[in-house]
């Protein structure tokens, strides 16, 4: 398996998943947001063996892709159950969102070391790594099924034509076409002028879906597939941006230094490992402490403290000088990387869930979870 095919089969997952999220939204929605998750953990679980087993790279591609249809259906129901759960403005409401919110970029830290060490020290190699999923994904079906409380009554009966299927055609295509033309372009380039048509088409299509979007909102009573008055509210925009900026710096960051670590001091991966450990503990750091300050902090401070955190990452891992002791940049920069993504996460799903309306709290869950994608 060459790097472009690791490329394909990484891609495949972020696609399905990134492109289908606002429709998992909706539908968690209109048919019960209990409902939904189950589905979508029964249906990420019951492709962990298969991809296991997969006897090539397509069919290992096509397995991933089905379970990022799997996780897009967990996500935005996960927040719109949460915020069903506490009133607004409750302390308790606001520790579950920073909490929930904190673990995001957690997961991402616990997943790298978990996967690179099965990888390196396990037998199976790689294909550990999806056994280790399906335990967890069964552990957390039957936590859901237990524990969550089940989708109340519907005070409105909606169904299949309560869901924009013009406007989910529309960004699910779009997106689809633009990922799958940037991870092409890892292997051809930009030097084919057949990369061009599918790029600028993807951008057309989804222009056309904020478009349609626009009309629908005006001109039906029914929910449109995202609605854009959500961007007229207080701010909501402009966190949207913000927390798309920083966990873009965030993955970049990552990506270049591990990158570094492996091909430029060609360090081996659990040498790289141990010098990742910071963005695992700092994250585990903020996940216990995120939920308690989160009411008493404001808001703005938390953006700051996290834009300037993230910021002053990047710059140091600019301006290291590779000779340097670890504890120099490295260190520094690793540990303070993770720091905006965890705080503008929670503040935005925070400041989401309190401006949608009820039926519409899986969608502002998918908006933010679309904008740090």
């Amino acid at each position: 398996m060459n790097k472009f095919d690791v490329q394909y089969i990484t891609s495949s997952y972020t696609l399905s998943y990134g492109s289908t999220l606002m429709l998992a939204g909706r539908l968690s929605d209109v048919y019960g947001h209990k409902f939904c998750l189950m589905i979508g953990l029964a249906l990420f679980a019951a492709f962990t063996v298969p991809s296991a087993m997969a006897r090539s790279s397509l069919e290992l591609a096509i397995y991933r892709a089905i379970q990022g249809l799997g996780a897009s259906a967990i996500s935005p129901p996960l927040f719109a159950i949460l915020a069903r759960s506490f009133k607004h403005g409750t302390t308790m409401r606001t520790e579950g969102f920073a909490t929930l919110s904190a673990g995001s970029p957690l997961g991402s830290s616990v997943g790298l070391f978990l996967g690179g060490w099965l990888t390196e020290f396990t037998g199976p190699g790689w294909k550990t790594f999806f056994y280790f999923s399906l335990a967890f994904s069964l552990c957390a079906i039957i936590c859901a099924w237990i524990i969550l409380p089940p989708d109340p009554p519907p005070t409105t009966k909606k169904g299949f034509k309560d869901v924009d299927w013009i406007g989910a055609t529309l960004l699910v295509t779009g997106l689809t076409v633009l990922v799958a033309t940037l991870s092409f372009n890892t292997r051809f380039g930009w030097n084919l002028p057949q990369m061009y048509i599918p790029f600028l088409s993807s951008h057309l299509i989804v222009g056309a879906f904020f478009a349609w979007e626009f009309f629908f909102e005006r001109k039906w009573s029914r929910q449109p597939l995202l609605p854009l008055s959500l961007f007229r509210k207080r701010y909501f925009a402009a966190i949207q941006c913000v927390a798309g900026l920083l966990y873009m710096a965030y993955t970049d960051h990552s990506y270049f230094v591990l990158q570094y670590f492996q091909k430029y001091l060609h360090l081996s991966l659990d040498d790289t490992l141990v010098r990742m450990l910071p963005i695992l503990i700092v994250g585990l750091g903020l996940n216990l402490v995120t939920g308690h300050f989160a009411h008493i902090l404001p808001a703005q401070l938390m953006i700051i403290v996290g834009c300037l955190s993230t910021t002053t990452a990047c710059a140091l891992s600019s301006i290291m000088n590779p000779s340097a002791s670890y504890w120099a940049y490295n260190f520094f920069a690793i540990g303070l990387s993770v720091v905006g993504a965890d705080f503008v996460f929670s503040v935005g799903a925070m400041f989401g869930s309190n401006i949608a309306d009820d039926d519409e709290q899986a969608i502002a869950g998918a908006v933010i979870l679309s904008s740090t994608r």
